[in-house]
């Protein structure tokens, strides 16, 4: 009598002796179970039917027979990478341990939206989450130029009368040197020492022009302000990050990983985030637009007394952002018969960048 076979779901795991064989070995040479071949750059991924059809809906589309990948032994799927692919299947399968992490979470954050893997965007929102709350507090970088207290010319010659004396009331002789009557002591008759000539201090304090520094990056603090590394490197990490959620994310499950890394860019400079973000698309023109409208707001608060700012989105762009979703909702109408007039961000990029040159006087 022959053994039965286990099931099919039991057979997805690695015997004992695969357990040290590299996943892209397993998937490539090793994984001999496999009823399915995945093509992508050239490279055949073993996989199974079934694995693949739990964790996403459209590959069990694929597999019921509507499309003509039911009966296709390989799919090859176009436009993804290798290593992607790698990626995700190494994290599906239980046997490798695989998690998200700072090398992967772009590519499970694209391929989790095309293919529907729902169970994936949780890491990927706790991932991103636990990252960003480490950033606590920034320090902007400012100029100052002192500012003296200016007096007027009535200020200055305030004291010396003899600017309103009539010079024909006295007589002159040449042979003496004539002294204004300001140096001359109404109580005594003797000439005023020098010191007397000075102007009178003005109440008014000095002043600081304080301007936001446009080519400096921020310090960035945790919350024990300790200093961590922000750089370039950083800057177009999380514009990148930025970039996919704000082309997969059309149901705003990462509404608030967005509002985090815009908090943490806002305090950017423009000039930096227009050298190292390229628009390639309207999504990135949204992107770049809402980011810096929030540097507007952020320069519109700031005062320049407080340099440590704590890492938030300004609390009159949340007011703003409300009130046009509102107004945009309220503009759309149900008819399909006009098409939706095109956005236009030209000026805001114009105003934006005219903001960074803003003087404040403290």
């Amino acid at each position: 009598m022959s053994t039965p076979s286990p099931p099919p779901f039991h057979r997805l795991y690695s015997s004992p002796n695969e357990s040290s064989i590299l996943p892209f070995d397993y998937f490539t040479k090793s994984n001999t179970s496999a009823d399915l071949i995945l093509v992508v750059e050239d490279v055949k991924f073993r996989c199974h039917r079934l694995l693949l059809s739990l964790i996403s809906p459209v590959f069990t589309r694929m597999f019921d027979g509507q499309f003509k990948e039911h009966e296709e032994q390989e799919i090859i799927l176009n436009g993804k990478k290798s290593s992607s692919i790698l990626e995700l299947l190494t994290y599906i399968y239980p046997q490798f341990y695989n998690s998200v992490n700072s090398t992967n979470i772009e590519d499970f954050l694209q391929l989790a939206d095309e293919y529907m893997i729902d169970h994936i965007k949780q890491p990927c929102h706790e991932y991103l989450d636990k990252e960003l709350k480490q950033y606590k507090y920034v320090i902007i970088p400012i100029n100052k130029k002192i500012q003296q207290p200016t007096l007027s010319s009535k200020q200055f010659h305030a004291s010396d009368s003899s600017l309103d004396t009539d010079r024909s009331h006295h007589s002159y002789d040449p042979r003496t040197r004539p002294i204004s009557s300001s140096r001359i002591s109404s109580s005594t008759g003797k000439p005023l020492s020098s010191k007397h000539l000075h102007p009178p201090k003005s109440d008014t304090p000095s002043k600081y022009f304080v301007t936001v520094n446009q080519t400096e990056i921020p310090k960035y603090l945790d919350s024990n302000s300790s200093p961590l590394t922000f750089t370039n490197d950083e800057i177009r990490l999380w514009l990148k990050r930025l970039q996919v959620l704000y082309t997969i994310d059309k149901c705003r499950y990462f509404e608030g990983i967005i509002e985090q890394i815009l908090s943490l860019l806002q305090f950017i400079p423009s000039t930096i985030i227009l050298q190292l973000f390229k628009i390639t698309s309207l999504t990135d023109e949204q992107l770049l637009n809402d980011l810096l409208r929030a540097r507007l707001f952020f320069l519109e608060g700031f005062d320049g007394t407080d340099v440590k700012c704590l890492i938030q989105l300004p609390d009159a762009y949340r007011t703003f952002i409300k009130m046009t979703t509102v107004q945009q909702n309220e503009d759309i109408s149900p008819s399909n018969d006009q098409p939706l007039p095109d956005q236009e961000y030209n000026a805001l990029l114009n105003i934006t960048l005219i903001a960074d040159e803003e003087q404040n006087i403290t």
